[in-house]
């Protein structure tokens, strides 16, 4: 198999993968189960052995993903050298516990003493030197960042607009730094992405629906003798309970929080020439702040 294969196979798994209706949702049993009887593995969080011992299927995973991660950054620094490192800091966000079981699957020496810079700093050299080794030979011009490649792949259908398209980016860049020996579970991505998306658009939701509220102005030139009657509920208005809008039309209090409240839009109406409400009057400084506190 040649080089560009090796790139472009798993390319074409992930693009398969996340075509899928298939998301992983992560299982946290394990997290929220508080009742161990023995340590438990730091790498795979199981019982009856250490990280040093391990042998579950995820540190192959992770060995692979990392080979993915420097063979994909490696490949695009050919062609724009010094322009990309996502690579080094998807390493340094592992854990200790993977740095030493890929240490241990590479044969790297370490020991006890190896502190979590010096993993960094070994793992890193080997993971290049092999991307290098891989890539020798290969020339073509084809060469993109993890994150455009995953931006291709999985933000087709879920942004909408610039806005959405930026706030999805920023987040798909935190969640690669962070995937650790997931970097390759398009479902799993799917999942995390699709629920910072949710929470994206449920905000804008709620912002764009947010009442704008009409400006409040005291204006005791307004009182008078006699009102005349609300003309949403014919009640009699006094000094205390009658509001002017801007467009000059007279309302009682009550009503004209009920007319912006019910209103499904960010502004309301007056109910007379639909004049949009912008400004609220009264001689009563309490029914005005009222009004504002009761317009959320």
């Amino acid at each position: 198999m040649s080089e560009p294969n090796i790139l472009e196979n798993r390319v074409i798994d992930l693009t398969n993968d996340a075509a899928t209706n298939r998301v992983s949702v992560p299982d946290f049993s394990r997290i929220l189960t508080s009742d161990r009887r023995e340590p438990a593995c730091s790498f795979c969080e199981s019982p009856g052995h250490n990280v040093r011992t391990c042998r579950h299927p995820d540190r192959e995973k992770l060995h692979e993903c990392a080979q993915f991660m420097y063979l994909t950054t490696c490949h695009y620094l050919k062609r724009y050298p010094n322009t990309e490192r996502t690579h080094k800091l998807w390493l340094d966000n592992l854990s200790t516990s993977e740095y030493k079981i890929l240490a241990k699957l590479n044969r790297l020496e370490t020991d006890s003493k190896t502190t979590r810079e010096q993993y960094q700093e070994i793992l890193h050299e080997h993971y290049i030197q092999y991307a290098e080794e891989e890539l020798h030979d290969v020339t073509s011009t084809n060469t993109t960042t993890i994150l455009n490649l995953y931006i291709d792949i999985l933000l087709t259908g879920i942004v909408t607009d610039i806005d959405s398209m930026i706030y999805a980016v920023t987040k798909l860049t935190m969640i690669i730094k962070n995937s650790g020996r997931h970097l390759m579970d398009m479902p799993r991505f799917r999942y995390w992405l699709g629920n910072h998306m949710d929470d994206y658009y449920r905000f804008r939701q709620l912002r764009e629906n947010r009442k704008q509220k009409p400006t409040m102005i005291h204006t005791p030139s307004l009182a008078k003798d006699d009102h005349d009657e609300c003309p949403i509920c014919y009640t009699e208005m006094k000094n205390d309970s009658v509001v002017q809008l801007g467009c000059a039309h007279s309302f009682c209090g009550d009503c004209i929080i009920g007319q912006i409240k019910s209103s499904r839009k960010p502004t309301s109406e007056c109910a007379m020439c639909r004049a949009t409400i912008s400004e609220c009057r009264s001689t009563s400084k309490k029914l005005l702040q009222k009004l504002s506190s009761s317009i959320a």
